[in-house]
């Protein structure tokens, strides 16, 4: 067994979930990295995460990443072309973003607060297979961050409404100095409310998870 499946059979054999349901999970996951040749599951306890996202704010959630499926479908639904930046807000261990560089698009952004984190997203960025476009790992609170240069963004419900409000601000004020269109997906739209509030983006597609987690594309043009 290689050392990748030995880590997810010690996961699971120490899951309160152990079972057919969650080895089939564990060897999925096993499978997908063993295919981009990247880990984004090192040091990850079972439940909601290894640590609380920091910001600002101090609102950030416990870091979790969103299951290959759905981000293969988000990524479906975009078609992302060779002009597209796309931005992984809250991009952890850099799942999302590997998957993205494996699109023919311009460039793949992470933004990270968590510097450990940070470090194993530019190691799976710099060893996976597969990949088509650049991918640049940014150690910065979101809050603060520039984003000025993305047109898809993408969040898996990092933080709260607090730094959320200022991230959907950023972006914003961006459109002013650089009129484009930018899409944003937001998978397990806690605060989905708060994007309805913003009356420069409009409500364009949206799927459920299995888990019952609402994804949900926003665009403003």
């Amino acid at each position: 067994m290689s050392p990748l499946l030995s880590r997810v059979a010690e996961d699971l054999m120490r899951s309160p979930l152990r079972g057919p349901l969650a080895r089939a999970q564990g060897l999925w996951i096993a499978c997908n990295e063993r295919l981009l040749a990247v880990n984004t599951r090192a040091g990850v306890s079972d439940g909601p995460g290894n640590r609380p996202a920091g910001s600002a704010h101090g609102d950030g959630l416990w870091y979790d990443a969103p299951d290959y499926r759905y981000v293969r479908r988000i990524m479906r639904i975009l078609r992302p072309g060779p002009d597209d930046v796309f931005y992984d807000i809250g991009s952890g261990m850099g799942r999302v973003l590997c998957v993205a560089a494996r699109w023919r698009i311009k460039r793949v952004v992470g933004i990270e607060l968590d510097r450990p984190l940070c470090d194993i997203a530019r190691r799976n960025a710099d060893r996976m297979r597969g990949r088509h476009a650049p991918i640049d790992v940014r150690c910065e609170d979101a809050s603060t961050a520039d984003l000025s240069d993305g047109n898809i963004y993408f969040l898996h419900n990092p933080f709260g409404p607090k730094t959320m409000r200022d991230v959907l601000e950023s972006i914003h004020r961006s459109l002013a100095d650089r009129p484009r269109s930018v899409r944003i997906v937001y998978h397990n739209s806690a605060y989905e409310e708060l994007m309805r509030s913003c009356e420069w983006i409009e409500l364009t597609d949206v799927f459920t998870t299995p888990p019952g987690h609402r994804v949900t594309f926003w665009t403003a043009s």
